[in-house]
């Protein structure tokens, strides 16, 4: 018995499987079958997912490699995020902790939430309650903030945040912040 339950079983899989090979196939990210906006794709008909502006990935490559350089001994993580608090990159050095880069995370997104270093998140939300009312509405819906030093936005030079990058766990001694000064002034170069 269990052996015909098992060849009825694989050849439906491979029913199903050389059915989807045979579909056609839409261009992914394009509206249409296949794409995550039309009929076929993810989810069904939704409409299509809007990118929030950003550094290039090559940017934040080349800041995170700024930031590993300047931190020699370290393991640490650092993550890029876009203008929506959407990650663009999360990178863990070998060695790190897995928790480094959601906690790098959770620094940029103070820093993108204030518009200024992670580690003022606290200090001005007492100070000011708009910003508490933003902190907590970003709380309410599950936003990873951390109120520690080692974040900070990422400003274009039209003064729009773009942005912001996070690192976490260059330990003992707390250099989070001259690791992400380090990746910081590789983005300000290139964004002059």
């Amino acid at each position: 018995m269990k052996i015909v339950f098992s060849v009825v079983l694989a050849f439906a899989l491979v029913s199903v499987s050389l059915s989807q090979a045979q579909a056609p196939q839409g261009v992914p990210g394009a509206p249409g079958p296949g794409g995550p906006g039309g009929p076929g794709g993810p989810g069904g008909n939704r409409p299509p997912e809007v990118v929030a502006p950003t550094i290039p990935i090559d940017l934040a490559l080349a800041a995170v490699k700024a930031a590993v350089a300047a931190c020699p001994g370290f393991q640490f993580g650092v993550a890029v995020l876009d203008q929506s608090g959407q990650p663009n990159l999360i990178y863990n050095m070998d060695g790190a902790s897995g928790s480094h880069g959601p906690r790098a995370m959770g620094k940029a997104s103070a820093a993108l939430l204030i518009n200024a270093p992670s580690e003022g998140l606290n200090d001005r939300a007492k100070a000011d309650p708009a910003i508490a009312a933003k902190v907590q509405a970003a709380k309410d819906k599950g936003s990873p903030m951390m109120a520690m030093a080692g974040g900070l936005p990422i400003i274009s030079p039209s003064g729009q945040a773009m942005g912001a990058i996070g690192v976490s766990g260059a330990e003992p001694g707390g250099h989070d912040p001259e690791c992400v000064a380090a990746a910081m002034k590789v983005i300000q170069a290139k964004l002059k």
